[in-house]
């Protein structure tokens, strides 16, 4: 069974979405036949640099909030991500685009793939996309930093050769690209989006629960075609 997630490393519901399904994937039994593929998407496609205005401004910028408004959003997303187990620091929140950071997980999955390793809840692409949520949102760090991205890499059991290429590799960029205009001609507008199996769509964040009924359907639904 194939899972395609759409996310933005930038946005929390992402980070969010992302926590829940690897919570649902253990929750399972795909009978080892369950291959996530993780794909960019960007909200702030035009975000180029790495601002130094705080979360709550930038919130405040982008998405019209008030400060109040600001506030109770970021309270509410604190408040769902300790539930998981996610201590998000919204006051060191760097501000910073994400591509670079999808190459990394471009050159985990073709670890991946070279290792024949491709299924389940914990391939390389599965970890690294973690460790890439929790450097941004746990521990303020800049995901468009070459060296952050490297030790997140790292952390995960990634050696620096398999990914200091790809951060260098313009062709990578370009499908990093390709692949997030491809999910804005298929339809998708909001993340998390899932695709299930190429049938059952899953858009926005929802919680392990609801997943892990989508995810027994859509299982059932294949093993029956």
């Amino acid at each position: 069974m194939r899972i395609d997630m759409w996310v933005d490393l930038g946005c929390p519901w992402s980070h969010l979405g992302f926590r829940h399904l690897r919570t649902a994937l253990t929750q399972v039994d795909f009978g080892g036949e369950a291959e996530v593929l993780v794909h960019p998407y960007f909200l702030e496609p035009d975000l180029d640099r790495t601002l130094k205005e705080p979360w709550i401004q930038h919130l405040m910028d982008s998405e019209g909030m008030e400060l109040e408004q600001a506030l109770a959003h970021t309270t509410r997303l604190s408040d769902l991500g300790a539930a998981e187990g996610i201590r998000y620091d919204f006051a060191r929140l760097v501000v910073a685009p994400t591509v670079s950071a999808h190459r990394t997980i471009a050159a985990a999955r073709d670890l991946d793939m070279e290792g024949e390793a491709t299924e389940g809840a914990d391939t390389h692409v599965l970890r690294l996309t973690d460790a890439l949520f929790r450097a941004r949102f746990e521990m303020g760090l800049d995901l468009s930093d070459p060296d952050v991205l490297v030790g997140c890499a790292q952390d995960v059991g990634i050696d620096a050769e398999h990914v200091i290429p790809a951060l260098g590799d313009e062709a990578r960029a370009s499908q990093v690209w390709s692949d997030f205009q491809m999910a804005m001609h298929m339809g998708v507008d909001a993340v998390p989006t899932l695709l299930l199996d190429d049938t059952f769509v899953v858009q926005g964040m929802q919680p392990t629960t609801a997943l892990v009924n989508a995810l027994t359907t859509a299982h059932a639904e294949s093993r029956r075609n």
